[in-house]
């Protein structure tokens, strides 16, 4: 067996103690919250999961490690000076069809709109919450048409940091 000397075994554990900040990675809370659920990355804002804005659940806001917001306002709120406030169905980041049964749920339903344009994605209850090195969060969902379900979805999103920023792994 073959010995490994003194000033290799000192430079191995220089190389391992100085790699060590980029294999740590960050602590990333998913906590339920009354809006959906709050994502915290290392104890800052990362973006809160909402089960209900407009017709749908989304992601919004997304903060990025600045603290500068990654997606715009409108229609959440009100649109920030250089915003624009057209296409309020783009909201943040978000997944739905624009025909699922020869139902519309691309487009946001006029406040006035015929139950059978009252097209919704309803969410129904989370599966799981898990913070850690990664969140994860696993939502249900139902598509509903004038209160009838058309059919359901479950969605997995991940959230996480590393060297390189922060990210989103959205799978429905």
């Amino acid at each position: 067996m073959q010995r490994i000397g003194y000033p290799a075994a000192r430079l191995l554990a220089v190389i391992l103690v100085s790699a060590m900040p980029a294999m740590a990675s960050a602590e990333v809370n998913v906590e339920e919250s009354k809006l959906g659920a709050t994502i915290s990355i290392d104890g800052q804002r990362f973006a809160t999961y909402r089960t209900l804005s407009g017709h749908q659940p989304i992601v919004w806001p997304i903060i990025g490690p600045d603290g500068q917001a990654m997606t715009r306002q409108y229609p959440m709120g009100d649109a920030l000076p250089g915003e624009a406030d057209d296409h309020a169905h783009h909201r943040s980041l978000w997944f739905n069809h624009g025909s699922v049964s020869g139902k519309d749920f691309w487009m946001e339903p006029r406040a006035d709109a015929p139950p059978e344009r009252n097209n919704q994605i309803v969410h129904r209850k989370f599966l799981e919450l898990k913070s850690g090195d990664a969140g994860r969060l696993v939502a249900q969902n139902d598509w509903t048409s004038g209160g009838a379900k058309l059919c359901e979805d479950t969605r997995i999103v991940e959230f996480g940091a590393d060297e390189h920023g922060r990210w989103i792994d959205f799978a429905v």
